[in-house]
């Protein structure tokens, strides 16, 4: 199975140990297609030009300023 379900993307996030977006996840400030993308799950399509451009850059400032407080997957016993 595959796909961009938030139950599918979350189980995924888990089995890698990715606890760092588990928890930027819930508290809101990813969402679970952002935080699949930053771990490399999946990529955006092209953007076509139509949309906001300070959407793409609020989604990479909030990634780039989580991922510097960690040093990557974090490992809960």
């Amino acid at each position: 199975m595959g796909g961009t379900s938030v139950e599918y993307l979350t189980r995924r996030l888990q089995q890698a140990g990715r606890h760092d977006l588990l928890d930027a996840v819930a508290h809101r400030r990813l969402s679970v297609f952002a935080a699949a993308e930053a771990a490399g799950f999946l990529t955006r399509r092209p953007v076509t030009g139509r949309g906001s451009t300070n959407a793409a850059k609020r989604r990479r400032f909030q990634v780039q300023a989580l991922l510097r407080g960690s040093n990557g997957p974090r490992h809960h016993p």
